[in-house]
């Protein structure tokens, strides 16, 4: 099989002239229906306190390129009152199931308020997807089931993408 030759650069997620940008993307490959899946953080402004939202664009390949998709909210990646952040989707090609974890903060507090006083205001969220992200379940909160009481008070929680 000879190789795929994708475009050496394309943009995705594009700052607004009215400030607002986006940040922390993260990229997944469906192998099963030949997809690209691109995340990000939409935010009011570059500061990581104005992060708001998660957003997605997706990607079929064909060939040599890929026809990208609109982007969309992911209405659904957020608690109440919460700003969200750090998209780590994880597929598991057994089930067809799309995971995609993140983190959620208290309305606008900075990072550093939260290492200083203690008082971890961050939430441990995921939704999930049958559909190649075409539609998403409600978040669920995972903090006190994964943390639990294995860290006494964090200061607060943040999610990386990590690959091999």
């Amino acid at each position: 099989m000879g190789s795929r030759h994708f475009p050496a650069r394309t943009v995705l997620f594009e700052k607004e002239s009215n400030g607002v940008t986006y940040r922390v993307p993260a990229l997944l490959y469906l192998p099963c229906v030949a997809k690209l899946l691109a995340f990000a953080e939409e935010r009011l402004s570059a500061d990581d306190a104005h992060a708001n939202l998660l957003v997605l664009r997706r990607g079929s390949i064909y060939g040599s390129y890929v026809e990208w998709e609109d982007m969309r909210v992911l209405e659904t990646a957020t608690l109440q009152h919460h700003r969200s952040m750090n998209p780590c989707p994880l597929y598991d090609e057994f089930t067809g199931t799309l995971f995609l974890f993140f983190i959620t903060v208290l309305g606008r507090t900075p990072e550093a308020y939260q290492i200083v006083t203690g008082q971890n205001v961050t939430r441990l969220c995921c939704i999930t997807s049958t559909d190649q992200g075409l539609s998403w379940s409600k978040a669920t909160d995972l903090t006190q089931q994964v943390i639990g009481g294995a860290i006494k008070e964090p200061a607060t929680l943040w999610l990386e993408v990590a690959s091999e």
